[in-house]
């Protein structure tokens, strides 16, 4: 049997929603690839680079770094590139660069299957009854916020709203995605981090790891 490689990663996340989500994506990932990820995170209220790179200066002590953020009104690529400008990664490290498109929430709803198992069984009990039938929203009204969205989705299903709209099971749900079950159509943002970026990260922080 295959011998478990510990990595402990910096993480520098936008918000908390961020931060909750993907170390649930990113521990489940790479357990199915032998890796136990933990993790040294940060915030930067808002992705403001002064707390960003305040933060960054921890990088040299971890084989990798995680940037979480949301994209808002860019493409993944420019608000990359924006990222890239301004924030004082140190050289050679191995960084994820991770743009939520238009923000998080969206890559919340990404696994429909992912959200009804962990609502139904972190709220079943009290709420006392099966979900509701509620389909998920589409990303067509330009009006709703993918929080918004996420919001009103997690209330039709429950029949009652949550106290943070969902965004407080974003861990729990992060760890239950598969992703065969992300479409490449709707979330090809998360589904490219997934299928390319996460796995190339990864074996670049196995490496640096194993070498330290």
């Amino acid at each position: 049997m295959a011998t478990s490689v510990e990595v402990c990663l910096l993480g520098v996340f936008e918000d908390r929603a961020q931060q909750d989500f993907l170390q649930g994506l990113c521990e489940a990932f790479a357990a199915r690839r032998g890796v136990v990820l933990t993790f040294e995170s940060r915030l930067t209220d808002g992705c403001q680079f002064d707390y960003l790179n305040h933060h960054l200066v921890l990088a040299a002590h971890h084989p990798g770094v995680i940037i979480g953020v949301d994209a808002n009104r860019h493409s993944v690529e420019r608000k990359v590139e924006l990222m890239q400008r301004r924030a004082r990664v140190p050289a050679g490290a191995e960084v994820l660069w991770s743009v939520a498109v238009p923000s998080i929430e969206e890559w919340v709803m990404a696994d429909e299957a992912a959200v009804h198992s962990v609502l139904s069984e972190l709220t079943g009990a009290s709420h006392g009854s099966r979900l509701k039938r509620a389909p998920r929203p589409g990303r067509s009204n330009a009006e709703r916020t993918a929080k918004q969205r996420l919001s009103e989705w997690t209330r039709d299903l429950l029949g009652e709203p949550l106290l943070q709209g969902g965004r407080e099971y974003a861990y729990q749900i992060g760890a239950r995605v598969d992703p065969a079950r992300v479409g490449p159509k709707r979330n090809p943002d998360l589904r490219r981090l997934l299928d390319e970026q996460l796995p190339a990260f990864l074996d670049g922080c196995r490496r640096r790891a194993a070498g330290a």
